[in-house]
């Protein structure tokens, strides 16, 4: 649904399953992410608190934004997604990885933190 709503919106985007396994570690995909420039969506809030995966991304200097909507569904992500896929294009120009975002349904948060 997410890749419906995005090719109606005319977004180039690469989704997972067109280069990796499904149960592809996301270390392997992060390193291939940092070195295309690629910017990652992704709906696994806890990248940022596994300490391999957190690595990968700050080695690989990847932007990464994170879908922490809670339970929204299919349809509801896809909503949101694009509802602020221009301002998520923005910030990607703007920023200097390795940064993350959080995308609620409120909007994007300021870049996280990270020790």
């Amino acid at each position: 649904m997410l890749g419906e709503a995005l090719d109606a919106i005319g977004a180039h985007y690469i989704a997972h399953h067109q280069h990796f396994a499904p149960a592809a570690p996301d270390e392997e995909w992060l390193e291939v992410a940092g070195r295309e420039s690629w910017v990652v969506l992704t709906r696994d809030k806890h990248i940022r608190r596994r300490p391999s995966e957190l690595e990968a991304f700050q080695a690989h200097k990847v932007t990464v934004f994170v879908l922490a909507a809670g339970n929204a569904s299919a349809a509801e992500t896809a909503d949101l997604v694009t509802r602020l896929y221009d301002k998520i294009q923005r910030l990607a120009d703007q920023a200097k990885p390795p940064v993350m975002y959080s995308v609620t349904r409120s909007g994007i948060s300021k870049p996280i933190k990270f020790k």
